[in-house]
């Protein structure tokens, strides 16, 4: 949670009286990020119930049009069977018609009374009727394997439908499911992105809280810097000491690098002297000396106000000048203070970064 400081009377209260009201917008920018973190987290809660709901629908859908499929599969066996049942059956008839066809068109009472004695007649009677008993049971057994391979057929019918139903039903949950897990990704990277930002917010102005109890009252007394020296910048490195491989040997970074839009103002922190600072590998290059040490700022695109100025005056332009070019516009900002209170410096610069976000 972002600290208030109650600023005291006195010329450091007044110079740091922008810190103060930017803390107190970071406050408030702050309780935005924490509503709308618990916002996305009930959010995410939300959705990773309804995605083990959705998991568990998909098994049951699944294991659905598993069952389907299985009964479709037995009701086709069962259908071949039937068929080739129906087949034989048909086969036999058809046999029949044959045999009755080639024995001609003579009648049951012809082939009677063809009969040369009595036991030849019983004879011919019993083989009449069975021929006779023969085609009707393959009748009644055509019959009955016609209905058979009917209701089969519809049974597969009606299977393959609930089997549609099912998989439709199946792929719809999960349709359902890639939807939901693409927007709770989606909201896990958002609300990952907004905890960092917090994170970032809560570091930089608990930064600032630091220098302005040291301003007023606390070790180290007042911020140097009465303005932000580049008030439209986009991003401000907190890289003092990092290693650069621009020159031979590597050296120590020496400042912080401000960046912003190609031929965003650099003004005067302080007021004091700018002269003219520039060099090969800091390219077009600015100092402004106050009464407490002086400011360099080089890879400008342009020189502004030399000579006296007040803080807020604009004295050069970001650029990529000198060992800069093709890179993003920046401001390399040093600070050389004339006492350095025992701090880390490289080439007599002290880490600006605390200071610059006590007025950016």
């Amino acid at each position: 949670m972002v600290t208030s400081v109650l600023l005291s009377n006195g010329a450091g209260a007044a110079n740091l009286a922008g810190a103060q009201k930017n803390l107190e917008q970071a406050k408030a920018q702050a309780e935005l990020l924490g509503k709308e973190i618990s916002r996305e987290q009930t959010r995410i809660g939300d959705l990773e119930g309804a995605i083990g709901g959705l998991e568990g629908e998909i098994a049951l859908a699944q294991a659905e049009y598993d069952n389907v499929l299985g009964k479709l599969t037995e009701t086709q066996a069962e259908l071949d069977k039937t068929q080739s049942s129906y087949d034989a059956i048909r086969a036999d008839m058809n046999d029949r018609a044959a045999e009755t066809y080639m024995s001609g068109p003579g009648s049951s009472l012809d082939i009677l009374l063809s009969s040369s004695s009595l036991s030849d007649l019983s004879a011919r009677a019993e083989f009449l009727g069975a021929l006779q008993s023969q085609d009707a049971d393959l009748s009644a057994q055509l019959t009955s394997v016609s209905r058979q391979l009917n209701d089969t057929r519809k049974r597969q019918t009606d299977l393959m439908r609930m089997s549609k139903d099912a998989l439709r039903i199946l792929e719809g949950h999960k349709n359902d499911l890639a939807s939901r897990k693409t927007e709770l990704e989606s909201i896990v990277s958002n609300l990952q992105a907004k905890e960092k930002e917090a994170e970032a917010l809560e570091k930089k102005w608990q930064h600032k809280v630091q220098v302005i109890i040291k301003a007023t009252g606390g070790t180290g007394g007042p911020s140097p810097f009465d303005v932000c020296p580049v008030p439209g910048f986009s991003w401000i490195a907190d890289d003092f000491g990092a290693i650069r491989y621009t020159t031979i040997p590597p050296h120590s970074h020496a400042g912080n690098d401000i960046g912003g839009p190609y031929g965003t103002p650099i003004v005067a922190p302080f007021s004091g002297i700018a002269s003219n600072a520039s060099n090969g590998l800091g390219g077009t290059a600015v100092y402004v000396k106050g009464a407490e040490g002086y400011v360099y700022n080089a890879h400008l695109s342009k020189i502004g106000k030399l000579g006296r100025v007040n803080a807020g005056d604009i004295v050069g332009y970001l650029g990529m000048s000198g060992d800069a070019q093709g890179t993003v516009p920046h401001d390399h900002f040093e600070w050389h203070p004339n006492n350095t209170g025992g701090a880390v410096t490289y080439n007599g610069a002290v880490d600006p970064h605390d200071y610059l976000l006590a007025v950016c």
